[in-house]
């Protein structure tokens, strides 16, 4: 009885090692030959669906029996097992399919909406040959029908923040505010003016 309390007591103990500091640098190299290499596991994307997408996706899944995160998962991964994605979109782009996900990546100035790209444009286009742009804010709001008269406003603080615009300096009451692309917004406007020229 005595010899198995102290067997017990012996596996507590801590053990040093004997081994030479080169025999265990030997032995770890020989270990880390033999392991896997680890696999990296990609970062995750995360997606939200917006207005008529997700209804849709919520009916479609109801229909199933099943969730609509589920449903969107099988959906995407066989699209990318099958590469129909290059079909289903072809050669133009998928922003202008995507319902509120449309975004755009230009490096410095990172990811960009299509009504960031819109009002880029618009100021690049309409700058005089010193690079600033003195349309008002109802003249660039006019040149976006589409939009509502609180976008051009919010876009242009926006997107000044992000440094890919510079807001100059009104000069007298009533003139309306100056801005000019910054060398970020160039790059950003110079693509873009190719691709609608």
């Amino acid at each position: 009885m005595a010899e198995a309390t102290l067997r017990k007591l012996d596996l507590g103990l801590p053990r040093l090692d004997m081994r030479s500091p080169a025999l265990i640098a030997k032995q770890k190299a020989e270990q880390a030959q033999h392991r896997p290499p680890r696999r990296i596991v990609p970062a995750p994307v995360h997606v939200a669906f917006h207005g008529h997408l997700a209804e849709g996706l919520r009916q479609c899944a109801l229909g199933r029996g099943e969730s609509p995160q589920v449903l969107a998962a099988a959906l995407l991964a066989r699209l990318l097992e099958t590469d129909m994605a290059n079909d289903l979109i072809g050669d133009g782009r998928a922003e202008y399919e995507a319902g509120g996900q449309g975004r755009r990546p230009f490096g410095d100035a990172g990811q960009l909406t299509l009504r960031q790209c819109a009002v880029i444009h618009l100021i690049g286009t309409h700058a005089s040959p010193d690079g600033w742009c003195r349309l008002s804010i109802a003249s660039l709001t006019k040149l976006l029908p589409h939009e509502g008269k609180h976008v051009v406003p919010q876009v242009l603080t926006a997107l000044e923040h992000r440094g890919v615009l510079v807001r100059g300096r009104r000069y007298g009451t009533g003139t309306p505010t100056p801005w000019s692309l910054s060398e970020a917004g160039k790059i950003v406007f110079d693509i873009l003016a190719g691709e609608a020229g």
